[in-house]
């Protein structure tokens, strides 16, 4: 008769922690170089955050931006910058790749990390475990876009949307009722995201 392995036999056989690869749909991480050397934290934070949410450290509630330094502790010129989803990232790639910050031409790309040297899981930081969460975590929070007592209240910033040379003013001289014309298709299509209040 084939004896079962035991309970004790199982968990010796683990699998070693190995370096893998991710996968770039999962990858919410934007390389930016170029950026001048006297770059600040704040300045970085403030010119990413154009493309969607920064996603924040669980533990020190600070953005998970990085400046790289030389030895010396000086700015080189390139940073990292990681979002709460991966669609700000090809946002970032799109609008700011090729973008003039502070009179230099900077480059924006997805993060791709390389491994360096040989893997030793032992030199992994140790994670906590996760405490349960009974409510939505604060970043996600930022993603509702319900209001009320259930939901934050948004700014009425952040829910209006400016559109920029839809029109001249001097098209109205010709044409007075183009005005409608201009309101009712700006309606239209932005009805395909959600209900429209006012144009």
């Amino acid at each position: 008769m084939r004896k079962l392995p035991s309970l004790k036999q199982k968990n010796g056989n683990k699998t070693q922690p190995e370096w893998f690869d991710m996968e770039a749909e999962k990858n919410t991480n934007v390389y930016v170089s170029g950026l001048p050397l006297d770059t600040t934290e704040q300045e970085f934070f403030d010119f990413m955050s154009k493309c969607g949410i920064v996603m924040m450290d669980e533990d020190t509630q600070v953005p998970k931006i990085k400046l790289y330094r030389d030895e010396k502790g000086d700015v080189k010129g390139d940073a990292r910058c990681c979002y709460l989803k991966h669609e700000s990232v090809v946002l970032a790639e799109d609008l700011l790749d090729g973008s003039i910050f502070r009179d230099r031409e900077i480059h924006v790309e997805q993060a791709v990390f390389e491994r360096k040297g040989d893997f030793n899981p032992a030199l992994r930081k140790k994670k906590k475990k996760p405490k349960k969460k009974k409510n939505k975590s604060a970043q996600e929070k930022l993603l509702d876009w319900k209001e009320g007592p259930s939901g934050p209240r948004r700014a009425k910033s952040d829910r209006v949307v400016i559109f920029k040379n839809v029109f001249r003013p001097d098209e109205f001289d010709e044409d007075a009722t183009l005005i409608t014309e201009i309101r009712d298709d700006i309606r239209t299509e932005c009805e395909k995201c959600g209900p429209v209040h006012k144009v």
